[in-house]
């Protein structure tokens, strides 16, 4: 794959002298999702001392976006727990007016702070759109060169990020770990996943990364249980989660890792409680998925079973989900949707 970057160089001046320096280079930005924009995760600012009022950063951003946006803006934060992990040190700064797919943008600019900061680590800069969130769109990149491929969209978990760590990313179904011992899955903050219909989650890597010293799936209930409790240990490249003993909702599922480097994810797989050995059928397969036929094909309890994978289409023909034989229609949004697999194609109204 080719290598992209984008650089950023932060310079903080003080009165009109060079009194902080700081350079950034990182392969590419990503705007993700964030309810009401897209927005970057936070770029580090490296100081030698701590942000003061009319301090200013210079911004150099150079690349190509990836989608259409109305703007793109850029604003400074302290991004520290002793300043409640968002204390804005700057106004929104305009980088650029409209931009379509495969615009170029090379700007540099000045964003000076308007209140100190609480010490000189944790200052970030973050980059967002000034339009609201597109249909079909669940991120978009600035990066010199190709643009990266976007983050994997689970049909159950949605798509997948960085849950906190500097310089953790996610391309398709491949994760790098900037920081040992960080996080990067799935997260639902807005009333988290019912997943009381499902026995296990496998998670299935292409392989063990040899880089990490342990890699493990945590699963966190909303409320806020002791996560230590369902931590499940990644082992030759593959792992079960046991999912009855989450009693209520969860808000994250997720890898950590021991370690900084690249793994990526071959295969996400639910399996129905109903469907775990016994009568209910054997290998955690559900039985009905050996006997659908096209006039089966329907959704039945919530539930769309296949023979082969199945496709989730919006009203404009965008894929927004796939699974391998069986696919809850719960974890989509209200909306109209298309259902495609071998056996056909069904129109879902949620």
């Amino acid at each position: 794959m080719k290598k992209v970057f984008l650089l950023l160089s932060a310079v903080a001046m003080s009165f009109g002298a060079f009194a902080q320096v700081a350079t950034v280079t990182v392969d590419n930005v990503l705007l993700k999702n964030n309810k009401t924009n897209y927005q970057s995760d936070g770029i580090n600012v490296p100081l030698e001392n701590a942000i003061a009022a009319d301090d200013v950063v210079k911004l150099t951003l150079k690349g190509t976006i990836s989608e259409a946006v109305e703007g793109l803006q850029v604003v400074l934060v302290d991004n520290t727990e002793a300043a409640g992990w968002w204390n804005e040190l700057s106004t929104y700064v305009s980088l650029s007016e409209a931009l379509a797919k495969g615009d170029a943008i090379n700007v540099t600019i000045d964003i000076t702070a308007t209140a100190a900061s609480e010490g000189k680590d944790g200052v970030k800069l973050f980059i967002s759109t000034t339009n609201a969130l597109v249909e079909g769109i669940t991120s978009l990149s600035i990066a010199e060169g190709a643009a990266p491929e976007p983050p994997y969209t689970d049909a159950i978990l949605g798509t997948m990020m960085s849950i906190w760590g500097d310089g953790n990313k996610v391309e398709g179904k491949t994760l790098t770990f900037g920081t040992t011992n960080t996080g990067i899955g799935f997260a639902n903050y807005e009333g988290g996943w019912d997943l009381s219909a499902y026995g296990t989650v496998t998670i299935t890597l292409t392989e063990q990364p040899e880089w990490a010293e342990y890699v493990q799936v945590n699963v966190i209930p909303n409320d806020d249980a002791d996560f230590t409790e369902f931590n499940a240990a990644v082992e030759e490249g593959s792992v079960t989660v046991d999912l009855t003993q989450c009693t209520g909702k969860v808000k994250q599922l997720y890898l950590q890792a021991g370690g900084t480097g690249e793994m990526t994810i071959s295969e996400i797989k639910f399996t129905e409680k109903s469907s775990q050995g016994g009568e209910g059928g054997e290998g955690g397969e559900p039985t009905a998925v050996e006997s659908v036929s096209a006039d089966a094909f329907a959704v039945v309890g919530g539930m769309v079973y296949s023979a082969g994978e199945i496709t989730v289409y919006n009203v404009a023909g965008k894929a927004i989900a796939t699974a391998s034989q069986s696919f809850n229609v719960n974890s989509l949004e209200a909306g109209v949707y298309f259902i495609s697999a071998q056996e056909g194609t069904i129109k879902f109204v949620k």
